[in-house]
């Protein structure tokens, strides 16, 4: 692997860590204007349309002398919020060890700089391109996949590759997620009398030891590259004051799918325990309410697609280690390009282990090979 690292690519990373982009917080207004600007130096055709008020994504365009195939390179601009525990400042950029220190040094804003990179790279060669290139960085992400839900509106795209810390293997799975909100209604009461009232939350009692035993069972679901779906109640409110019966108790339910798994039929098994559960209790009032925002359903591109195997060459060669093919925990805005009919992988330099906590980094030489991993993707890709 070749570690001499371009300053501009570090100091590019560095100045976008300085840039606040936490979700939900800071929005993602100031890190899309920077990244436009330096599409704009690199003579891309740039645009910065919201997703949503407020929320820009950056859509920058290098154009081909063909126009086909589409190569799309897609990242984002928002980070998780800082958590606890931070030993460095966590928006300062810090280059220390071999490293850059800071919140979304991994995940994604050294995969916005090491992209930006190898367009340069074909920028600076000179060399017409065959197809299309875009460059979308997109808001939302970290929540619920505003940005990229916009930017494929209207999108072509033949070929899709993701930014996220893979350590630099070829994702081509990926879990999705889905929150349903599920409450119980009770009736409410002097808590001096409780048997007048319904108290909602003994009433949840059941709920949750229903989907506990769901949960459970979800093993049997296994993907070969990702494993078992999972479940888990990872959110619970209730009652109103000290003295009064609970009317009300809400849980929220995260639910990890793989590919394979429909998202309506997720929701119609959930609906149909609730069901058999209202069936046994007559007094228990419990229903969906609504659903919290997700990056969206799974997503999967065949071991066999050409992009794949492009991508396992082109990570091989520069790492000097056999090219890996995986499957990815998280979810992530693959799904919305697949939902394209393109060929999507997820790749980047990074490691995901090290991203939504206290003193996330990346490794400069991780740096540099993820860029010139991309370049030579594209180089495959559009000649």
């Amino acid at each position: 692997m070749t570690t001499a690292v371009h300053p501009p690519l570090v100091q590019q990373l560095v100045d976008l860590i300085r840039l606040p982009s936490q979700n939900p917080g800071d929005g993602e207004t100031r890190v899309a204007l920077y990244v436009a600007a330096r599409c704009r130096e690199l003579g891309l055709e740039v645009e910065t349309p919201d997703a949503a008020p407020g929320r820009p994504n950056v859509v920058a365009w290098l154009r081909g002398r063909e126009r086909r195939p589409v190569v799309a390179l897609n990242t984002h601009l928002d980070t998780v919020p800082i958590s606890d525990g931070w030993t460095v400042d966590p928006f300062g950029g810090e280059i220390r060890d071999g490293r850059v220190w800071g919140i979304g040094a991994g995940d994604a804003k050294g995969q916005i700089v090491a992209m930006l990179g190898a367009i340069e790279g074909l920028v600076r060669a000179g060399t017409p391109i065959r197809g299309d290139l875009v460059f979308t960085a997109v808001a939302d992400e970290e929540l619920g996949s505003l940005g990229a839900r916009a930017v494929v509106q209207g999108l072509s795209v033949d070929y899709a590759v993701i930014g996220e810390p893979t350590r630099l293997r070829v994702g081509i799975a990926h879990r999705g997620s889905l929150r349903p909100r599920i409450l119980v209604r009770g009736r409410s009461a002097h808590s001096s009398t409780p048997r007048l009232g319904v108290n909602a939350i003994f009433k949840m009692r059941k709920v949750l030891a229903a989907l506990e035993a769901y949960c459970e069972g979800l093993d049997a679901r296994a993907h070969p590259l990702i494993g078992p779906p999972s479940g888990a109640v990872t959110l619970i409110t209730g009652g109103h004051k000290e003295s009064a019966v609970p009317d009300r108790c809400e849980i929220v339910l995260d639910r990890r799918m793989v590919p394979g798994e429909r998202q309506d039929r997720v929701v119609a098994d959930i609906e149909a325990l609730l069901s058999q559960l209202r069936a046994e209790d007559p007094e228990l009032q419990v229903a969906i309410e609504g659903y919290l925002p997700t990056s969206g359903p799974p997503s999967e591109t065949p071991r066999d697609a050409r992009l794949v195997g492009l991508a396992v060459e082109a990570a091989g060669e520069v790492t000097g280690a056999p090219g890996e093919v995986y499957g990815a925990g998280f979810g992530c805005d693959m799904t919305h390009f697949r939902g394209l009919g393109a060929e999507a992988v997820i790749l980047g330099p990074g490691d995901i282990d090290r991203a939504h906590k206290a003193d996330e980094y990346i490794e400069l030489a991780e740096l540099e090979a993820g860029r010139q991993v991309y370049l030579t993707l594209l180089r495959r890709l559009l000649g």
